[in-house]
């Protein structure tokens, strides 16, 4: 194999190590936070993450606009 796919195949499998690993702490921390909540109140939480994840991808477009 060339070094450019060794480097590239190497990068990837780092990648999906990392988010697996966020996407079990994320899951664990949710699971303990939210045990005891209703589910309207974990949907508010939940639209409440898109929201600012909304937002901040509008203001990076809105500061890329100027350039």
């Amino acid at each position: 194999m060339n070094d450019l796919l060794r480097k590239s195949i190497k990068w990837s499998v780092s990648i999906a190590v990392i988010t697996l690993v966020l996407a079990a702490i994320f899951s664990i921390i949710s699971s303990l936070v939210l045990n005891k909540v209703s589910w309207t109140i974990g949907l508010l939480v939940v639209l409440m993450i898109v929201l600012i994840g909304i937002f901040f991808v509008y203001v990076r477009d809105r500061s890329d606009s100027g350039r």
